[in-house]
């Protein structure tokens, strides 16, 4: 009787929980969930910033690693098809200019940092692949010629281990460069607005 009940409440979890990851794999429906767009399928992205947005190292060069954070945490889940509208509330008058000019230089090093990653990703696969082919080829042909087999077997555990090594920066480290070259990519080219109010502020003087 026991085991009866703990089925038909499995059971009934489990029916809420497909119900619920088929409306999560729902583009449109996480979409209009999660992200404010617009009639011109833009995401707006709001920062609201209270403090300095400026890094206390680095001054008016660079972000503060907070507000970069924010950011790219923001926008992490938004579909790279996505245009993105990155709007800043509290920055106003010269401000402006430097948090534009320190935001566009934050990820045009991280494109530029994330292009190499994906291109050493894919060098390191095919010389890997390479070398896996040419041990592997050695370790068939000392099998036949030598009568010992510790040679063969040295061989093949380089050769085994090339071809899975290369297998996975093909699969996994050129995946993961190449989706992140793409967010700082879309970051990047983000249409950046700047609001000079607290619209919290205004509020509560208006009342």
């Amino acid at each position: 009787m026991i085991n009866k009940e703990k089925r038909k409440r499995r059971k009934k979890f489990l029916e809420k929980l497909n119900e619920y990851i088929e409306k999560r794999n729902s583009k449109k429906l996480f979409e209009e969930q999660y992200f404010d767009i617009s009639s011109d399928g833009v995401v707006h992205i709001p920062v609201r910033v209270e403090d300095s947005p400026f890094s206390s190292f680095g001054g008016r060069n660079d972000l503060s690693p907070e507000l970069i954070e924010y950011i790219e945490s923001t926008a992490y889940s938004v579909p790279v098809d996505r245009p993105l509208s990155v709007e800043f509330t509290g920055i106003a008058g010269e401000d402006e200019a430097d948090v534009e000019k320190a935001y566009r230089k934050y990820f045009d090093l991280k494109l530029a940092d994330k292009c190499l990653d994906h291109t050493v990703a894919i060098v390191k696969s095919v010389w890997l692949l390479g070398i896996g082919i040419l041990f592997l080829g050695l370790s068939v042909l000392f099998a036949n010629v030598v009568a010992e087999n510790f040679l063969y077997e040295i061989l093949a555990v380089i050769a085994s281990f090339s071809l899975w090594e290369s297998v996975d920066f093909f699969l996994l480290e050129r995946v993961n460069a190449k989706t992140e070259k793409l967010d700082a990519a879309q970051l990047l080219l983000a249409d950046l607005k700047f609001f000079g109010e607290q619209p919290m502020q205004k509020e509560t003087k208006e009342e």
